[in-house]
């Protein structure tokens, strides 16, 4: 990445204490259709950290999509 580079990742996050939600019902329709889930604000921070990136904000948005922005770490 180049210096002050961005990633910007649009998830659905999960609610950290587990509160129903969209973003429930679409990791059991990914878990169903393809295998894949949503993920909580932890586990999209560890693979952000994974990828040597860490989290500079969360910004919400109008739909149940949020958009994590990043840096390098």
């Amino acid at each position: 990445m180049r210096p002050r580079a961005r990633v910007a990742v649009v998830e659905m996050v999960i609610d950290a204490a587990g509160e129903p939600g969209r973003a429930q019902l679409q990791d059991l329709n990914m878990l169903v259709a393809t295998s894949g889930r949503e993920r909580s604000l932890d586990e999209c921070d560890a693979l952000l950290t994974a990828a040597k990136l860490r989290r500079h904000k969360l910004i919400a948005t109008d739909s149940p999509l949020n958009v994590i922005d990043a840096v390098a770490a």
